[in-house]
């Protein structure tokens, strides 16, 4: 477990409780300052998340699951990339050119991506709009952190990830859309995802 966050950079502890009890009040005692807590009991592994760090002390925020055991790199990605825990912040995208204007949910946006001189924004039902403006105007328009240019001619919302297939480089979008990266990019855009929806 301390492998996994050791080697993406990110800090990490290992606290032994010897029941459940004491550990759901060990949690609520130190609820501002974790993130995530796995809770290890024989071979059943459950796990609760939160996503911010500045939301009240009680449980309704806290999404609760279960992974198999042991443990794996694969494991603990389904736990951090588990798509039912997270809603995108709201927000519009304003989209205005000659065929059409529109207004689109930053929920709705996977991603936008560069192609022969216009940029297409690929929607969360797998239906795309297109516009003119380049990666980098759009960019500059977008302020909010959760849209990232961590691949080239891309931009990508990191609430709208499932997963990221580390044997083969590819990010997976909750439509199944695909987005190859390089090889070395990998653990940086797990890294940036980490900071960016959990705060670590």
């Amino acid at each position: 477990m301390l492998k996994y966050f050791n080697d993406l950079n990110i800090q990490a502890e290992i606290e032994y409780i010897r029941t459940k009890s004491i550990a759901l009040k060990h949690i609520a005692a130190k609820l501002i300052s974790l993130n995530i807590v796995i809770i290890c009991d024989g071979d059943i592994i459950t796990y609760i998340k939160k996503s911010s760090v500045c939301i009240a002390n009680d449980l309704s925020y806290m999404a609760i699951g279960w992974i198999g055991y042991p443990l794996s790199n694969e494991n603990i990605d389904a736990i951090m990339f588990n798509e039912c825990n997270y809603n995108c912040p709201l927000g519009m995208y304003k989209l205005n050119t000659k065929k059409v204007a529109m207004t689109i949910s930053y929920q709705d946006v996977e991603y936008f991506k560069w192609v022969k001189e216009k940029t297409i924004i690929h929607l969360a039902n797998n239906e795309v709009e297109e516009t003119n403006e380049s990666i980098k105007c759009i960019k500059g328009k977008l302020v909010e952190e959760f849209f990232v240019d961590c691949v080239k001619g891309y931009i990508i919302n990191f609430y709208n990830i499932k997963k990221i297939d580390r044997m083969n480089h590819i990010i997976i979008m909750k439509s199944g859309n695909k987005i190859k990266i390089g090889r070395n990019n990998c653990s940086h855009i797990i890294r940036l995802y980490f900071k960016i929806i959990f705060g670590i």
